[in-house]
């Protein structure tokens, strides 16, 4: 007689062989399970697995530099808490109120790889050491003294020191340094006047300068313009000639080397003119011209 097929399992078998079910397996995965030919379940393999246990914990970094603590969820997936504990963005900078250098800077930091601060340069120096000292231009040619105060910026003083008389190519009109006239003089680069050419005035006469009159001539004043002298031009003045009847030429003229009087003789040969020469009040010579008046 042959064998039998067993189609089914005596009590106390869990399945039914062949019969299959899906169960949960893992970390919220599914499995396939298939009833043996022993009426006993036979686990498939588990899939669809998520990626942690529900209620698991673990630490993780975030942010800049921090740490967070992320916990597993009831679905198999990791829930991010908060971070905490952070530092700064590296690369960031920032300027505190740490002074630093000498002039009166601020502590410039920059963040580091590790998202701590570390100090990097000196930040908002000012122009000077307080205590430093310079000299600049002033006015004609002078030095003006700047001090560096306690703020590290530099203060002018109130004197101009080493002035000189003028201000480069100023000019200033005054009277001759030699006589009468003036002249224009040029400031130059030392700060100092080179006196120009003296204009002296044009000749004056001397209005108090008056010619003597004579028994037999008249005197009139007659200022040179060219020099300036007062001449005093004599002529024998017929209305005056009844003083002197008996007067006559000498040698051409009919005056003294004093002019004062005619010579002595006959009637002067009139018109002769005679020229004295003065000098303000006082007769430097004399000059007869011809014996007619041009």
């Amino acid at each position: 007689m042959g064998a039998m097929c067993v189609t089914s399992c005596l009590g106390g078998a869990e399945c039914t062989p062949g019969q299959t079910r899906t169960t949960a397996c893992g970390r919220c995965g599914q499995q396939k399970d298939t009833c043996s030919a022993s009426c006993t379940w036979t686990n498939g393999t588990c899939s669809k697995e998520g990626v942690c246990t529900p209620g698991e914990t673990k630490m993780a970094a975030c942010g800049n530099c921090g740490q967070r603590t992320d916990t597993c969820s009831s679905s198999c997936q990791w829930t991010n808490g908060t971070c905490g504990n952070q530092g700064c963005k590296p690369g960031d900078t920032r300027v505190t109120n740490s002074p630093c250098g000498t002039r009166c800077g601020k502590q410039k930091e920059t963040c580091s790889p590790a998202c701590v601060f570390v100090a990097s340069s000196c930040a908002n120096e000012g122009e000077c050491t307080p205590g430093d000292m310079k000299q600049k231009d002033c006015p004609k040619c002078g030095k003006l003294t700047s001090t560096c105060s306690n703020k590290c910026t530099f203060v002018d003083g109130t004197d101009c020191l080493g002035q000189g008389d003028c201000t480069p190519g100023e000019s200033a009109t005054g009277p001759c340094s030699t006589g009468p006239g003036t002249q224009t003089s040029t400031c130059n680069r030392m700060c100092r006047f080179d006196p120009g050419q003296c204009v002296r005035p044009p000749p004056m006469c001397d209005p108090s300068v008056t010619c003597n009159q004579t028994d037999c001539h008249s005197n009139t004043a007659i200022c040179d313009p060219a020099t300036g002298n007062t001449m005093c031009q004599q002529k024998v003045d017929d209305s005056k000639s009844a003083s002197c009847p008996s007067k006559t030429c000498l040698n051409g003229q009919c005056c003294l080397a004093s002019g004062s009087r005619c010579d002595g003789g006959t009637p002067c040969c009139a018109p002769l003119v005679c020229k004295i020469v003065m000098t303000g009040p006082m007769a430097v010579g004399m000059a007869c011209s011809s014996r007619f008046l041009p």
